[in-house]
């Protein structure tokens, strides 16, 4: 079965199923982890494709400033039933608190990569490397796909 990698939710420009990359015990599965740019932008036909694709807990890794400044639709947890839980993990927990300065840092300073770039699963180490979000992944409730 042929599936879309890139997903289109109105008003976020760039969410990728994770599914069928390559991994040392055979491949990842379609439906299990997707990744977005910020789903504070997202339309409520945006939201609702997100929910009818199956997405069942959204892990929110920015700091909690950028959290506050931009919320996610799903924050609040007033979405009803068929809304995903949220759950705000930044990509600096349970790391040295002085690394934060650093972190932000080297955030200013980013370089943007290609899409294609992006893609590899060797740019996602900084999360999935992180157990906090290794956990939040591992006990989240399987999606509909």
């Amino acid at each position: 079965m042929e599936r879309d990698r890139i997903l289109l939710w109105e008003a976020c420009r760039n969410v990728r199923d994770l599914g069928g990359y390559r991994t040392p015990a055979g491949r990842t599965r379609w439906g299990a982890l997707v990744r977005a740019d910020s789903l504070g932008q997202l339309t409520p036909a945006g939201q609702s494709s997100l929910i009818a694709y199956g997405i069942r807990t959204v892990i929110d890794i920015r700091f909690p400033e950028e959290a506050a400044r931009d919320p996610n639709p799903f924050a609040d947890q007033s979405g009803g039933a068929d809304a995903p839980a949220y759950l705000n993990i930044p990509v600096n927990s349970g790391r040295d608190s002085a690394m934060d300065a650093a972190l932000m840092a080297a955030r200013g300073s980013a370089v943007s990569m290609s899409r294609e770039e992006a893609n590899k699963p060797s740019n996602l180490a900084n999360i999935t490397n992180d157990a906090s979000a290794q956990a939040a992944v591992r006990s989240a409730d399987p999606g509909l796909n």
